[in-house]
């Protein structure tokens, strides 16, 4: 009963739309969770502040609508922003350019990368410590792994979210990267996680808010073997994998892009 007092005391954000565009192992659940409390959803008249796209939902209604998940999250992301009032949208969203045109000018579009090499490894530990029957959870050993499509996939993930393709496996063709890049650049913020700092201050002078981003969905500790053990043709293969999105995050992080752990 008192919400509306305690809005006064300690603010929300006023007149802020963002839409987090959430890439799977870019630390985007940790990141979400603290823009998400910013604007105070518990709060009766927060209630509708933040919106998150349903994962299991959307592949869901993409699977029984017959048509690839990516265009089901490009058509989600068009709809969410034209029926919400929310200050927060956020989810594993495809980009689209005539969605972003259209709504650019209301809305704050950001993202957080990761040096995909990184963001393989750490998908693919992630996954394969699920437990069974989870429909993410990885069942090959990595050596076998990196023969499949799915291996292939993952290291397109940032092509895949930004280039606006109308056939997933395009991924790999050498102008797929290039739109990419001409995408990421025409949003707010393009962020990573190798450097968190920066993210926090540009939303704190962009919103008004500072974030206390918590740790989440990490790899259990018991989980399958760290990456410091992965043979070397087959961290080779994973690299080889990556080429695509690196492309893409090296036009922006390109010092941590060619460091020599990754």
């Amino acid at each position: 009963m008192f919400d509306g007092l305690k809005d006064w005391v300690s603010p929300p954000p006023r007149d802020v739309r963002i839409v987090f565009l959430h890439i799977a192992k870019c630390g985007g659940t940790s990141i979400r969770r603290a823009m998400a409390e910013c604007f105070k959803p518990w709060r009766s008249t927060q209630r509708d502040s933040v919106l998150e796209l349903d994962e299991m939902a959307v592949r869901e209604a993409a699977a029984s609508g017959r048509v690839h998940h990516s265009e089901a999250r490009r058509a989600l992301l068009a709809y969410h922003l034209a029926t919400t009032n929310a200050g927060l949208v956020a989810g594993h969203y495809r980009y689209s350019r005539s969605v972003f045109e259209r709504y650019r000018a209301a809305w704050s579009f950001i993202t957080i990368l990761r040096h995909p090499v990184d963001r393989w490894y750490s998908n693919y530990f992630f996954n394969a410590s699920r437990p069974e029957g989870n429909i993410y959870r990885i069942d090959l050993p990595i050596e076998e792994f990196i023969r499949t499509e799915r291996a292939t996939l993952l290291g397109t993930e940032l092509v895949r979210s930004f280039a606006d393709l109308d056939d997933p496996a395009a991924a790999v063709e050498e102008d797929a990267a290039a739109r990419a890049i001409e995408n990421l650049r025409d949003l707010s913020f393009v962020g990573t996680l190798e450097d968190l700092p920066s993210f926090t201050r540009f939303f704190s002078e962009s919103f008004g808010c500072s974030l206390d981003i918590p740790t989440l969905n990490r790899t259990p500790s018991d989980g399958p073997k760290p990456r410091a053990g992965v043979d070397p043709g087959v961290a080779e293969r994973v690299r080889e994998l990556c080429l695509p999105d690196l492309a893409v995050y090296k036009a922006f992080f390109p010092e941590i892009a060619d460091r020599d752990d990754a």
